[in-house]
């Protein structure tokens, strides 16, 4: 069953990936405004932040939580393929991609870690998944919108098609094997997940993925319109392929460093790489940006995604890796918000949202000493 979960993870970060990257072009294109690319982008946080918090509340089956998902996402895409030059149908799309991305992407990384005695290995695996199809899938989108948005939307709903297809081929493997995720019917205690350990960590996670919402919400716009030194593509190509290689030095850099200085280091990375992006003149500074940010972003998400998979309960693991997941999709529809007052010029968005990074690195400098 791994197989087919894995599969289900790597088409569900594939659309994902180049939905977030053509999605503000799209938009862009039909409203020539910036300030609709992030309203639509907070209307799918609001769909998906809604969604976690009700199931952070209330227990429902993987099963469910399965085929649920996987039929908003075909629908999300069914509206884009029929209505993609309707502005107002790109704000209901984005209901349904934030209630299908909140309730598979921590189910499936649940699964992963709970029908297998390598809860650790596979955190890492699924954190490669996301890595990897992050890599491919922004260079396929980019040839695939410029093949015409038609091919596009019929590419979106094929995948779309099979991600539904294997996630019924995982149901059908749970049923039949009548496996349950461990203390699914137990009572849930989230205290373990809210002490001030998990909760400076939540908060941290929350300011700097602002400065990632930055660059998921405007850097194809950036791109595509004022610079041609680089292809959003590219530069999203040597991102994840450095956020891919963080996952493989978390255990050798916590051997050198405490957990602390890891953290405080990643968020100098996340830092310097953004900066660089308003500076971006040359496609060095634009590459060096790229593996900074890249590196520090896949190395941070490990080291949290780590300290949540040592939970023994799984319904609090899943949840956990539901709000760690949730804060950079959070980032993203906040960064419209916090950044409006810089929307006017768009370099100067990328400049200024380092500001919540450098907040978060003093909060977690000087928060309070943990329980």
């Amino acid at each position: 069953m791994n197989v087919f979960v894995i599969i289900a993870a790597f088409l569900l970060n594939c659309q994902f990936m180049m939905l977030t990257t053509l999605l503000p072009i799209l938009i862009y294109n039909i409203s020539n405004s910036t300030a609709y690319v992030g309203q639509v982008l907070i209307v799918f946080m609001i769909a998906l932040l809604a969604v976690r918090v009700i199931f952070l509340k209330k227990k429902t089956s993987s099963v469910n939580l399965l085929l649920f998902g996987s039929i908003s996402f075909l629908v999300g895409f069914i509206i884009l393929y029929f209505l993609h030059e309707t502005l107002s149908m790109y704000y209901v799309g984005s209901v349904f991609f934030g209630i299908s991305l909140a309730i598979l992407a921590p189910v499936l990384l649940t699964i992963m870690t709970s029908y297998s005695d390598k809860s650790s290995k596979n955190v890492g695996l699924y954190n490669s998944i996301v890595g990897v199809s992050s890599i491919i899938s922004p260079y396929i989108g980019e040839k695939l919108y410029q093949c015409g948005i038609s091919i596009l939307n019929i590419v979106w709903l094929i995948g779309a098609v099979l991600l539904l297809a294997f996630t019924l081929i995982i149901i059908y493997f749970i049923v039949k094997n009548n496996r349950k995720i461990k203390n699914e019917t137990t009572s849930i205690n989230y205290k373990d997940l809210f002490t001030p350990q998990y909760r400076n960590i939540f908060i941290v996670l929350l300011l700097s993925s602002i400065s990632y919402g930055a660059i998921i919400s405007y850097l194809p716009v950036y791109l595509s319109i004022e610079n041609t030194y680089i292809s959003i593509g590219l530069y999203y190509f040597i991102f994840w392929s450095f956020y891919i290689i963080a996952q493989f030095f978390r255990s050798l850099i916590l051997k050198k460093l405490t957990e602390k200085k890891v953290i405080l280091a990643c968020l100098v990375g996340l830092f310097i790489g953004e900066f660089l992006i308003s500076l971006g003149s040359t496609i060095y500074i634009a590459i060096l940006s790229a593996i900074l940010y890249g590196f520090s972003y896949g190395l941070l998400y490990n080291v949290l995604y780590f300290k949540i998979s040592k939970f023994d309960d799984e319904h609090i693991k899943s949840n956990g890796y539901a709000i760690v997941g949730l804060m950079s999709y959070v980032g993203v529809g906040l960064a419209p918000i916090f950044l409006y007052p810089f929307l006017n010029n768009i370099k100067t968005i990328f400049m200024f949202s380092t500001i919540y990074v450098l907040v978060a690195f003093i909060y977690f400098v000087f928060r309070k000493k943990e329980a």
